[in-house]
């Protein structure tokens, strides 16, 4: 760990960007403006969030051994299964957030001769499992920035969103990673071609 650093002490927030493809192609490209910058644009961000926990958990499978005098002995332990939630709030109730919050599909315009979608508009209970990449961007004036990059998961809602005149809505929600082989990180300088990370990367420099 080496020598203790009042630099590593961390307060601050993070953005969330996500959108619906999966090992989307600018996920880590764009250096100007820190790792992964090409895919942190307006469209794809989340608002302001709250609050965000990430949550990796791991469950082990115990193998033993039977002694002569049958006393169970471990002499294994293996990692069997894998998973990562991250929970977050946001409270800019708007057509997008409030869209991803009622699982719901924008509504497009067909009658156009080039039909466009109505941002402001949109059916519910229409689009219940959409899989894409994200990026967790955490800054702070204290401490240490990192971006995480996620290559598969899918966001749902976490409870419920109170609708209340008492004081600010918001709502929760939870983003699943998932495994994804397929995706290696090409766009950010190291010593090989690639990095392979099923489970997306974290970076904490050039951020």
């Amino acid at each position: 760990m080496g020598t203790i650093s009042t630099g590593n002490y961390t307060i601050g927030a993070a953005e969330l960007y996500f959108e619906a493809s999966v090992g989307n192609a600018s996920l880590d490209e764009g250096t100007s403006n820190g790792v992964g910058s090409a895919f942190r644009t307006a469209a794809r961000r989340f608002g302001n969030i709250t609050d965000i926990e990430l949550s990796p958990e791991i469950s082990y499978l115990d193998h033993y051994v039977i002694t002569q005098t049958g006393v169970k002995q471990k002499d294994l332990t293996v990692a069997n299964e894998l998973s990562l939630a991250i929970n977050f709030s946001f409270d800019e109730v708007n057509s997008t957030n409030l869209r991803k919050f009622m699982f719901g599909s924008q509504v497009v315009d067909a009658s156009l001769a080039s039909p466009l979608t109505m941002s402001p508009v949109f059916t519910v209970m229409s689009n219940t499992l959409s899989y894409g990449s994200a990026q967790i961007y955490f800054r702070t004036g204290v401490g240490r920035d990192f971006v995480y990059l996620i290559p598969k998961c899918t966001i749902r809602p976490d409870g419920a969103m109170p609708l209340t005149s008492e004081d600010w809505i918001s709502a929760g929600m939870v983003l699943e990673v998932f495994n994804y082989p397929a995706w290696n990180a090409v766009n950010i300088a190291t010593s090989t071609a690639s990095i392979k990370a099923p489970y997306g990367l974290i970076s904490m420099t050039a951020i």
